[in-house]
């Protein structure tokens, strides 16, 4: 039978450890909603009972693992994310409510610095998530920028927004997606990136049944069949693969991170403004 120990020094300790090491793991299984674990907590167990090769045993007392299981409630059971982008929009455009108050008492170069900080590292954040979503939650995102934009030049309403970001060298939302996926792909193929990320790509050279196909000669990677579009098609080793197979050979071949970096806000700012 579980027992409860009474509190002490040791336990204070084991409950201060067991804090600091939460999780924030996500999965999903046949379309089920998605779920995290968000603690560990420990708990006490009577020497008689089975000791399990995960448990830990402390001033006498045995201590298993218990996961504790609730649902993630900006995410929908296929991964729509409808919550969150409303969330960030909305978070977005109150920030920019807030800088249009003061934009007569700063400079331009500094309204633009306090855009990019408080506005765009929001919306970028963790934004590889994003790949695959709909164009209609997409273009919420792109709204921002939009505004964004609008609000530096103090341009009108209905004045043209591909000059403006243009003249910001900024990235639409979709290829701002595409710049982080193809980032992390780069740091993979150099040994820069986790292990778990890196262990979801394999070049075509790798593979003896396609060592023969001129892709084999490239920096190509291979693109694992899906089941399902709406998750499959979104995972990392699927959405940020197609990205880095469409890059010209000079781009994936890149000597560094930082020219890698760079000649690839180039590539991608040509298919943002394709007309420029």
């Amino acid at each position: 039978m579980t027992r409860r120990c009474t509190a002490s020094a040791g336990q204070r300790q084991l409950n201060s450890c067991k804090s600091r090491s939460q999780c924030a793991l996500t999965t999903w299984c046949c379309g089920c909603e998605v779920t995290s674990c968000s603690s560990m907590p420990l708990r006490p167990k009577s020497s008689g009972v089975h000791q399990a090769e995960d448990n830990i045993r402390f001033h006498g007392f045995l201590y298993e693992w218990e996961m504790t299981w609730f649902h993630l409630p900006f995410l929908s059971g296929n991964l729509e994310f409808i919550s969150h982008v409303a969330k960030t929009v909305s978070n977005c455009f109150s920030v920019l409510r807030q800088l249009r108050r003061i934009r007569q008492s700063v400079t331009n170069p500094v309204l633009q610095s306090l855009v990019v900080s408080l506005v765009l590292t929001h919306l970028d954040y963790s934004n590889a998530t994003l790949a695959g979503l709909s164009s209609t939650l997409l273009d919420r995102h792109q709204s921002v920028l939009n505004a964004a934009a609008c609000l530096i030049f103090s341009a009108r309403k209905h004045d043209h927004i591909s000059p403006l970001l243009n003249d910001l060298h900024w990235l639409r939302f979709p290829q701002r997606i595409e710049f982080k996926l193809t980032v992390l792909v780069y740091r993979c193929t150099h040994g820069t990136a986790p292990y778990y990320l890196a262990d979801e790509l394999c070049r075509v050279a790798d593979i003896p049944a396609r060592q023969r196909l001129r892709s084999a000669w490239t920096a190509s990677l291979d693109v694992p069949v899906t089941r399902c579009s709406t998750m499959g098609d979104r995972s990392f080793s699927v959405a940020a693969v197609r990205v880095w197979n469409s890059l010209p050979a000079v781009v994936t071949s890149a000597p560094s991170l930082l020219a890698f970096r760079w000649m690839l806000k180039t590539e991608l700012f040509c298919r943002s403004f394709p007309d420029n």
